[in-house]
């Protein structure tokens, strides 16, 4: 054997494990070989796509070069023209004491500060060598997001959500698919995020491929015109309402069977529609009475509010309590704001504070009314 890599034990994740995936890819074409005590199976199996990996079981071996990461204990079951340890961490930030060995022949550290650190702390020579990285072109991913309720008056929608992921999995199409919904009845899917409702998701729609709505019906879809304002072009049903709205499949959209029989998912990948979105016209102008509203006056009074339960005051900057004795917990503050916190279960309102205009009334000189008397 030429090179035997020994990791001991290594991660689901880490920097270590992918300095040994990195270092599997760059050299799968030579005599490379990592000995381990316990892989997990999603590092184990990535390796093996490139290199050979044995576990390791206490005999012993020979090569010509032994890489030690982290753990040198094989190193006295190993006859090796050199015996080499990577140095992946700051001792000097770190608890883990350095390894010192009269067989160890070189240290590498992964980074200068790393370096440094080890020949502070043992006097030892030691080299910088970088972890090696071998950026393939990564994949897009698809940003998806609906905003639905999975209740039956909707149809089959979760079934539907299951097969659409599906066929993007069949497909190795990278993708991320954000829900948001009341309801409880979700799917466990790793790249289906299930999120409580939000009043408004548009600035989600902006920054997703696609908006999704799989229900078997709609009166009108907000969520659907929302994002064809957005230019955000949507994945749906053949729902009569949205081919009012003015969805064109190949256009700004991709209209899905409700069996999902027809899903064009590497279109749907590749050829996501560009356009620009002609509103809908506007009729309510000529159905409400144009009378001047005096709410906004009404927003701009005073109220006195008291703490009904404890919370964090993001325009004060400080906690308020029910506590009487806290200075805030009786105060004024704008009719806006106070329905603001009323809404969310913090406050209760004592009293309306109503701004009296001053009434300045003309005071006439004295000497000026005896004057006009006397005349």
């Amino acid at each position: 054997m030429n090179n035997i890599f020994w990791v001991g034990n290594l991660n689901t994740i880490g920097g270590v494990e992918t300095f040994m995936f990195e270092l599997a890819k760059m050299f799968q074409d030579y005599d490379f070989i990592i000995y381990y005590n316990n892989i997990p199976l999603n590092q184990l199996n990535r390796l093996k796509k490139y290199v050979k990996c044995i576990k390791y079981t206490g005999e012993k071996l020979k090569c010509k070069k032994l890489f030690m990461n982290y753990d040198i204990s094989i190193i006295d079951n190993v006859d090796a023209s050199e015996y080499i340890e990577i140095i992946h961490c700051v001792f000097k930030y770190n608890s883990l004491p350095p390894h010192i060995h009269p067989k160890i022949t070189k240290y590498y550290a992964v980074g200068q500060e790393a370096c440094n650190s080890f020949k502070e702390i043992t006097g030892l020579n030691c080299e910088v060598l970088h972890n090696p990285l071998n950026i393939e072109q990564p994949k897009k991913v698809l940003k998806l997001i609906s905003a639905t309720r999975l209740a039956s008056d909707k149809g089959k929608i979760l079934e539907r959500i299951k097969k659409l992921s599906s066929e993007f999995k069949k497909n190795n199409i990278p993708f991320i698919w954000f829900v948001f919904t009341t309801s409880e009845d979700t799917i466990n899917d790793p790249n289906i995020v299930f999120l409580k409702p939000t009043l408004d998701i548009r600035n989600y729609i902006i920054s997703s491929d696609y908006l999704i709505q799989l229900s078997d019906t709609e009166a009108f879809c907000y969520s659907v015109l929302e994002s064809l304002y957005l230019d955000t072009p949507v994945i749906v049903t053949p729902i009569p309402c949205f081919k009012e709205m003015g969805v064109q499949n190949g256009v700004n959209s991709y209209v899905l069977d409700f069996d999902m029989t027809n899903i064009p998912v590497k279109e749907i990948y590749e050829n996501i529609p560009k356009f620009k979105y002609k509103p809908l016209k506007n009729e309510w102008e000529n159905k409400i009475i144009k009378v001047k509203s005096t709410y906004k006056e009404e927003l701009k009074m005073k109220v006195k509010v008291q703490c009904v339960r404890n919370y964090y005051d993001m325009e004060l900057k400080t906690n308020i309590t029910t506590n009487p004795e806290d200075k805030n917990y009786e105060r004024i503050i704008s009719r806006e704001r106070a329905d603001y916190l009323v809404s969310l279960g913090l406050v209760e309102i004592k009293e309306i504070i109503k701004e009296e205009k001053e009434v300045q009334k003309a005071v006439v000189p004295k000497t000026k009314v005896e004057k006009s008397k006397r005349k």
